[in-house]
């Protein structure tokens, strides 16, 4: 039932937004890889470290802020009040849609760093790493358009925070910003901090929404 509800969701925002509902898509599948392939890809095992820093550069910049596109659009009839056929039709509680465009947008990455990893090997691992900081970004506007109800704050927020994480940079317990892996434990630790607080944060969300649609 769910999943029917989802692949509704999706027709309808995709024909609500037209062309620029697959901006992240296009970016994803095809910009990303596109540069990787043409300016940064190694040649003989060339440079690799240097390719994985810039690489990882380009990626922890990108990728969250496309994480939350989805998401910054969907709620838009809820953020101005008018509670329209989307949300009638599929479900009272549109969090739901901000947790099935995680998943999709989550899933969505898998191709490109499969590709990644077959030019540098070992950079599938950092796939999971930029997972937690998605579902980190997406939790937090999630909970902060409930809070709000402002898309001008809250995305002024994300911009804030990512720049205060490149900022203190890299390891620092606040910033999301790594770079070379170091130590897979503290490595997946530090990152699982982050997922755990996107999933908190998707948990707040619901309970704000529970109460509001009352």
């Amino acid at each position: 039932m769910w999943i029917k509800r989802g692949c509704r969701i999706y027709r309808l925002k995709q024909k609500q937004m037209g062309i620029m509902y697959y901006l992240p898509m296009v970016a994803v599948l095809l910009v990303l890889p596109a540069v990787f392939l043409c300016f940064l890809r190694p040649k003989a095992g060339i440079y690799t470290i240097e390719t994985y820093k810039k690489l990882l550069g380009i990626t922890q910049t990108v990728i969250p802020f496309l994480s939350i596109f989805w998401l910054l659009f969907q709620l838009e009839e809820w953020l101005e009040g008018r509670k329209q056929e989307l949300y009638d039709s599929v479900y009272k509680r549109p969090i739901l849609m901000g947790a099935f465009y995680s998943v999709y947008f989550n899933l969505l990455l898998l191709p490109s760093y499969l590709l990644y990893h077959y030019y540098l090997k070992g950079y599938f691992y950092e796939y999971f790493r930029i997972f937690c900081v998605c579902v980190f970004f997406q939790g937090t506007v999630s909970f902060l358009l409930y809070m709000t109800r402002s898309k001008m704050i809250t995305v002024l927020a994300v911009f804030l925070y990512t720049v205060f994480s490149a900022g203190i940079g890299k390891r620092g317990g606040l910033s999301y910003a790594v770079e070379l892996p170091v130590n897979r434990f503290q490595d997946y630790f530090h990152s699982g901090i982050f997922l755990i607080i996107g999933i908190g944060l998707f948990g707040m969300a619901v309970w704000v929404s529970k109460r509001r649609w009352e």
